[in-house]
């Protein structure tokens, strides 16, 4: 027995050793030694960790083999690209979110686009992306995907959309309301997220009751665009509105 025990310790600190977790400690670039906890970048077999405080700003091209990414805050690819082999996963945990901005912000998972830039604009967790789920922008599955909007708003294309709802705002002194009429009450439970245009989240609200108008209070908002998400019970549309 004390040489199975023996046995067992030995093979899991193989197992340890041989998938390491790194840490990004501070604000930065992936490609910097600085950021991470173990003073390297990221390499093959590596689980990467970033916190729900920090942002990790991709800006190279990076190819490895056997990753897991694990965002709980911010991974920004700014003309970057994460090229990453079939055993490979990455997970966006609640609040944390994925983000670029053009065509070269790109992802691949065993030479599948997961996310591309200029298509998705975000990502919102939870979700995730390995082998088995779609190719951008049905590349992670779960979540948001926050399309790009120099087009006009399109809903998240994986789920069926919320129908027959206008989304429009009024604004009293420095406080903005944020209404959602449907056409009739609705049954199920309904969910209002308004955020900024990079995804972040400014203030949620959640109704049980069947009612057919709904609102979500928006304090001091800045003046310009925003989305608006309608969760209907997992149906989801996003309108573009101006606060």
């Amino acid at each position: 027995m004390k040489k199975l025990c023996l046995s067992l310790c030995f093979l899991v600190t193989i197992g340890a050793a041989a998938a390491p977790k790194i840490k990004a400690v501070k604000n930065g670039k992936w490609s910097q030694s600085s950021t991470w906890d173990l003073g390297r970048k990221p390499r093959d077999g590596d689980t990467v960790l970033i916190p729900g405080n920090l942002q990790v700003v991709l800006d190279n091209n990076e190819s490895l083999d056997d990753l897991v990414v694990k965002i709980n805050g911010t991974l920004k690819l700014t003309n970057g690209k994460l090229n990453l082999n079939a055993s490979s996963r990455i997970e966006v945990h609640l609040m944390g979110r994925l983000a670029g901005s053009g065509n070269n912000d790109q992802v691949r998972i065993g030479n599948v686009f997961k996310f591309r830039g200029g298509v998705d604009l975000s990502i919102l967790g939870p979700a995730y992306a390995d082998e088995t789920t779609g190719s951008s922008p049905a590349g992670f599955s779960g979540g948001l995907v926050i399309l790009n909007y120099n087009e006009p708003p399109v809903a998240n294309s994986r789920v069926d959309t919320v129908r027959e709802m206008k989304v429009y705002a009024i604004r009293y002194g420095g406080t903005s309301m944020v209404y959602v009429r449907f056409s009739k009450a609705q049954v199920d439970p309904v969910t209002i997220t308004v955020m900024d245009l990079n995804g972040q989240l400014v203030t949620r609200q959640s109704y049980q009751a069947r009612m057919n108008l709904m609102s979500v209070q928006v304090n001091n908002p800045r003046q310009g665009a925003y989305l608006v998400l309608v969760d209907n019970n997992g149906r989801r549309d996003i309108r573009k509105l101006v606060l």
